[in-house]
């Protein structure tokens, strides 16, 4: 495995940022405190944080309607899209659809929790953006999650009528472990015989390799999930935690994590976008996944944040934030465009 530690030196703005706010607290289950509890907890944070920036002034540059999807074990689960006011005042034509994952560890997240970061594409791009909330851990056990995405991807391709979007122009893509489900959705459907078109995948510091099989590629001192062993905000032991609550049997298994997949199985594949961040443990297998696919000549856009842990973004006050938000939706605009390569 390459060398990536020097994309694991923490920048002045990390510095900085921690000398306002102090050290980071960590997402750990308590004494006396249930799996469950810590999943409460932790969405009703991420829903009041969204709701703060709905409530700014976001909420009036959009509309949503909400879906219900069927699953195949006979549930539904919700999806939510949304539209720019603007976009749709200036045409009637259909839109391109970016179909989109949380993040979360399989555990975390919301419908509302999903709000903001999905509102402000959409208010800034002619995009319909659907979010999907699938079904969680520890609930709901693998391969749930990727049923669900699977089943949500089906139902969008044959309900662009109602969404009024380009059946031409879908893109797929997720934050972390949503990312894991669009990576192995864009697989299964590059390999499907009657497969829906995928335009492009997103892909930001996304979830491709068990914990297993990724730290004994690391290597030494200088692999991911050894310099950022304690990481903020995903350190080694949280994903070791995500891993155990997902109950995947084996590490191998290609249906969740995309870097077991054989290159025949990566060939042709869309045109990728990936944000990566330097102080991840999750960094060198979505580096390394970059490489490959570049190496098979799909065609790739990369950007590291270096020195910046996983889920920096939720913090607007870093000036890395704005640029992480840019470059997913110049991303997007040039999975759209005609340029093949960069």
């Amino acid at each position: 495995m390459a060398d990536y530690s020097h994309f694991g030196i923490p920048p002045k703005e990390w510095a900085d940022f921690l000398d306002r706010t102090g050290p980071l607290a960590q997402t750990t289950i308590e004494r006396d405190q249930t799996i469950e509890d810590l999943q409460r907890k932790t969405n009703e944070s991420r829903d009041a944080v969204s709701a703060r920036f709905m409530t700014s002034g976001l909420s009036d540059k959009i509309h949503w309607v909400d879906y219900d999807i069927p699953t195949r074990d006979g549930e539904t689960i919700t999806a939510r899209a949304y539209e720019g006011k603007y976009a749709r005042a200036v045409t009637d034509s259909r839109l391109p659809v970016y179909l989109f994952f949380h993040g979360g560890g399989f555990l975390f997240g919301t419908l509302s929790s999903e709000d903001a970061t999905c509102a402000r594409i959409a208010s800034e791009l002619p995009i319909i953006v659907v979010n999907v909330c699938y079904r969680h851990t520890p609930q709901f056990k693998h391969p749930t999650q990727v049923y669900d995405a699977q089943d949500a991807f089906y139902w969008v391709s044959k309900h662009m009528d109602d969404l009024r979007g380009d059946p031409e122009k879908l893109i797929v893509g997720g934050v972390s472990a949503g990312a894991s489900l669009a990576a192995t959705l864009t697989i299964r459907e590059n390999r499907s015989r009657d497969k829906k078109k995928i335009l492009g995948q997103v892909l930001c510091i996304p979830w491709l390799s068990h914990p297993d099989i990724a730290s004994k590629k690391s290597d030494g001192r200088v692999g991911s999930y050894s310099q950022n062993e304690c990481a903020p905000i995903l350190p080694r032991v949280q994903i070791e935690f995500f891993t155990r609550a997902l109950s995947v049997e084996d590490p191998k298994d290609k249906a969740i994590f995309a870097s077991n997949a054989d290159d025949d199985e990566l060939m042709g594949m869309p045109k990728t976008l990936m944000l990566v961040c330097g102080r991840d443990v999750l960094r060198d297998e979505g580096l390394d996944y970059a490489e490959r696919l570049r190496n098979l000549g799909v065609p790739t856009k990369l950007t590291v944040f270096s020195g910046l842990p996983h889920g920096f973004q939720r913090y607007l006050d870093l000036p890395s934030t704005s640029r992480w938000f840019e470059t997913i939706n110049q991303g997007l605009e040039w999975i759209l465009s005609e340029e093949a390569k960069i």
